[in-house]
């Protein structure tokens, strides 16, 4: 696959998009936290995973180098290994909610609940 040169407008708009959308898709749950000032059912385990995809992501940043030669299995595997951790870091709620027997305790499953004033 021959490297990308330029980058189209709308991948641009709708990258810009998705980027601020993911940034703020927590704050629901970040506000409940607060207000209840505990943090019951939010694994860190979950948080510890994101927080480590952040790594391949900063990695994949510096291989595109690489890739502007033509070589690619660098960013393939960087791009597979951050899925992964960010996918690896759903699990952990699973657990807590069994250890709970099937309650959730903590997680805000209604965003709009959480943000009154």
């Amino acid at each position: 696959m021959a490297p990308q040169t330029s980058i189209p407008v709308a991948a641009n708009v709708l990258g810009t998009i998705g980027t601020v959308l993911w940034c703020i898709q927590l704050m629901p749950q970040i506000w409940y936290n607060w207000k209840q000032k505990k943090t019951d059912g939010l694994p860190g385990l979950m948080m510890f995973i994101w927080a480590m995809s952040a790594v391949p992501f900063g990695v994949y940043a510096i291989v595109q180098g690489p890739y502007l030669r033509g070589v690619e299995w660098p960013m393939t595997l960087v791009g597979i290994l951050s899925a992964l951790l960010l996918a690896g870091g759903l699990i952990p709620p699973y657990f807590e909610i069994a250890k709970r027997n099937g309650r959730v305790v903590g997680i805000s499953t209604y965003p709009t609940r959480s943000l009154k004033l």
